[in-house]
Parts: C-alpha cells; sequence; structure tokens
C-alpha cells in the first residue's frame, strides 16, 4: 500500500487537465489492469479550468499590504482594481459559509473576494460553475482585518489579478474496475475514490489516500469468492465540481444498484465520518458497526454533505456511504504530502471500508 501512495503522491498535483493528472492515471491504470484484464477507462468530456501562473493580490488603502491568496477553482481571468464592498456569503459547496465582497470599479463588479470566517488559507471551487470574473480566498486574518476596516466606515481598495484559462472540452478519465461474482446477487456495489487533486497541492491525504485504500481492496477481492458483482471506480474531475461522478452516474440504472460507498480522505485523528443516506440505509449501517471500534468516534452525517463523488449518485435516488477521516488542517493545501500518521490511518480504514462491502 505505501509504495503505490508514495508514487501516487510522486506524480505531483494531479489537477483536471494536467499531465501529472495524465501520469496518475496511467499509474493506476496500470495497476487495475495487473488485478484484472476486464478494467477500462471511462473517458469524458467537460468545461475545464486550469491556473498555470502565480495570481497576485493586494490591498492598496487605507494601507498597502499583499494579501496572500488563493483562486477558486473556475476563477475567471484578468486584471483589476477597485473598491471593496461586502455583500453576504458565499456558500462553498452548500456547507461552508464565507464572508463575500464585491470589488467596484465605476459602479460595476469586477471581481470577487471570499473570506474564511476561521482557518487559514485554502483553496476551494465554484460550484456554479467557471466564471468570467476573478474569485480570489483569503484567510481569517485577512477577512477579520477587511470586515474591521468595512465596519468602521474606512474606505478599502484593492488591486489583483487572476491568471487561469479554461477550456470547453477538456478530457476527463474515470477508471473502472468490474468484478464479477459467480452467482451475483442482486444489486451490484459501486465502491468509488478521486483521484485527481485542487491545483495547489499534491493532495496525499485528498485523496491520494482514498484512490489507493480501493485499488488494495480490488487486490484482496479479486481472490474471492463475491457474492455481488462490485464495480471499483477511481474518479477523474472530483474538485472539478464532481465532473467525473457527474459523467459516470448518467450510465447508471439506479435498480441495479445495492449501495455506493466513496472513499474520501484518510486524515490524521481518531474520528471516522459517515456521510449517509438513505436514511433506512443509514440505520442499517449504523446498527452493523455498532460495535465496530476501528476508530474511537463515528459520526453519521445525513443527510449526506455535498462536496464529494457520492453526490450525483445519492441525487439519482442510490443509497450511499462516503467514509473519511477528515483533516483540515491538510485539505487543499500544499502540506498534503506524505504523513505517516494518513498511511496508519488508511491501514485502519481499509478493514471498515471492506466490512461494509460485506453488510449485504
Amino acid at each position: 500500500m505505501e509504495h503505490l501512495w508514495k508514487e501516487l503522491i510522486d506524480c505531483g498535483i494531479k489537477s483536471v487537465g494536467t499531465p501529472e493528472k495524465e501520469k496518475a492515471e496511467e499509474l493506476l491504470f496500470q495497476e487495475f489492469k495487473k488485478i484484472s484484464p476486464d478494467a477500462y477507462k471511462f473517458e469524458f468530456t467537460f468545461e475545464g479550468w486550469g491556473s498555470n501562473e502565480p495570481s497576485w493580490l493586494k490591498m492598496t488603502s487605507p494601507e498597502e499590504t499583499e494579501l496572500q491568496t488563493y483562486l477558486f477553482l473556475g476563477s475567471g481571468n484578468g486584471r483589476f482594481k477597485g473598491e471593496l464592498k461586502y455583500i453576504g456569503y458565499n456558500i462553498v459547496w452548500n456547507m461552508y459559509y464565507w464572508d463575500r465582497y464585491a470589488v467596484y470599479d465605476n459602479n460595476k463588479i469586477v471581481a470577487y473576494i471570499s473570506g474564511r470566517p476561521s482557518g487559514r488559507l485554502i483553496s476551494q471551487t465554484l460550484v456554479e460553475g467557471n466564471s468570467e470574473l476573478p474569485h480570489f480566498i483569503v484567510d481569517e486574518c485577512n477577512n477579520r482585518r477587511i470586515k474591521e476596516l468595512l465596519e468602521k466606515n474606512i474606505k478599502v481598495t484593492v488591486e489583483g489579478e487572476a491568471r487561469t484559462y479554461t477550456k470547453a472540452d477538456m478530457r476527463g478519465c474515470d477508471l473502472v474496475l468490474p468484478l464479477k461474482a459467480e452467482k451475483p446477487q442482486a444489486g451490484k456495489i459501486i465502491i468509488c475514490a478521486h483521484y485527481d487533486t485542487m491545483y495547489n497541492t499534491k493532495g496525499a491525504f485528498d485523496n491520494g489516500s482514498g484512490a489507493v485504500i480501493i485499488t488494495e481492496i480490488a487486490k484482496i477481492l479479486s481472490k474471492k469468492p463475491l457474492r455481488k458483482d462490485i464495480d471499483f471506480i477511481l474518479m477523474d474531475g472530483e474538485e472539478c465540481r464532481l465532473e467525473g461522478a457527474k459523467a459516470y452516474a448518467k450510465t447508471v440504472d439506479p435498480e441495479q444498484i445495492d449501495y455506493l460507498i466513496n472513499v474520501d480522505g484518510a486524515g490524521r485523528g481518531d474520528v471516522m465520518e459517515l456521510w449517509c443516506g438513505y436514511e433506512k440505509f443509514e440505520r442499517e449501517l449504523i446498527e452493523y458497526l455498532d460495535n465496530d471500534a476501528t476508530f474511537a468516534t463515528k459520526i453519521y452525517k445525513n443527510p449526506p454533505p455535498p462536496g464529494s463523488d457520492h453526490v450525483p449518485f445519492y441525487e439519482k435516488g442510490i443509497n450511499c456511504v462516503e467514509l473519511t477521516v477528515n483533516d483540515q488542517d491538510l485539505l487543499h493545501m500544499p502540506e498534503d504530502d506524505y504523513q505517516p500518521a494518513v498511511l496508519e490511518n488508511m491501514k485502519r480504514l481499509l478493514p471498515v471500508v471492506l466490512k461494509v462491502i460485506d453488510m449485504h
């Protein structure tokens, strides 16, 4: 497990449409092909996005200072300057409320800045899609400073430049490994994890850990008799609005699926989260795992929050569970690199996933 994980990390930053992502795709596909010659690539196209040059943002009054920043994935391109006004909230992935500011130039909005109410600077995604205007992110400290100035009716001006590009027909590729039972019971199981990353991180935790876990599970189960057919899917484009999961879910007949397992991050710590739905399935899962003590704490979330690859399947009426050991101190950060504690939790999470596969 560790060797493959290191190889995947060494592919680099695996943002959609990049050579590094394609290198990871080929690495993982060859692993799937070793397990079964039935593995195949599910290719699709989508409106892609990228940023291959540094962007910048600074406050120009009442003081001149550089602002540490990331772009939203989906930010528009271009240079701008103007006055900052508070306009409300950016609801990131329909979960997190970030303060939102508009940059006005001659009474026109020319850019947006979103500030985290708490926490360090991270990258995130514009869920609505690619924007024609720049969208910047600032951390809690800079957000607090901006709010304090505006609340005192002090004029705040900023200047910046977003260097991004879009591609109407960017190629994406999900990797699919079907394992067949000799006499399958009704209802296939799908187990998935994404292998792409945000544009600023190698994504060892998010989600190299999940991709390697399900690859290892495929190796294990390929050598055992199965009661049900299982499709293992390594999703592309999760960080880019779940594009790979959306594309694949269109091909799935909900009547043929028992449930879906999504593994999205084996971070540090001793709290396992299970984002689960629908309620009857969640209740069964709670009872089934009641005596499992692999992690000190289990937290169930229903309905399953948005923001990961289970969503397009859940929206089609398919029972699903995402398993994660959440690690907000690594999520979408450059520090998300090889960590022994993450590797240990990968080893702990793997048997829990196997147990959930064996539930029916």
